[in-house]
């Protein structure tokens, strides 16, 4: 069997999580993954961590190994007590990419891993990976039929 036909078999399963299952906005699904496909993705992220190590800038430390946001959180608050201490203004932005795994543009970033020159071959594993995903929903021991999910990233 190919690797294309491969995984055309592994689909992911959104199942429901509640926090508190009377109020509706504490719902959310999860996608549960076969685990096979599981396996090969753990594999893909460790050969792209090396080179999101070469990329990303020192700052940046969401979701990355050996990275902790709580030295950010130090200088920020140090920031604020010194511009307090003398009487200087600062404004602070803070952007909440909500649901941004879910929404991404895959094309988009085929490109962006192009651009930064990730080796050919764990792109079009990765690109495999996310064609033609299919999606079954479980809810409350009900499972629908396939659907295809066209964005975000499995």
């Amino acid at each position: 069997m190919a690797g294309k036909d491969i995984m055309k078999e592994m689909q992911s399963f959104i199942s429901d999580i509640w926090r508190d299952i009377g109020i509706a906005s504490n719902y959310r699904g999860i996608s549960l993954l076969d685990p096979a496909y599981k396996i090969l993705s753990i594999a893909l992220l460790r050969r792209l961590e090396v080179y999101a190590e070469e990329i990303l800038a020192e700052y940046q430390t969401g979701f990355r190994r050996g990275k902790s946001i709580t030295d950010h959180i130090f200088t920020l608050r140090q920031l604020m007590e010194k511009c307090y201490e003398y009487n200087k203004d600062l404004h602070i932005l803070f952007v909440a990419f909500k649901q941004a795994y879910d929404s991404i543009d895959r094309e988009q970033l085929w490109i962006a891993f192009r651009n930064f020159r990730i080796p050919k071959k764990i792109v079009k594993l990765v690109e495999i990976c996310n064609q033609q995903t299919f999606c079954k929903i479980r809810f409350i021991g009900e499972t629908s039929e396939n659907f295809e999910c066209k964005t975000g990233l499995k």
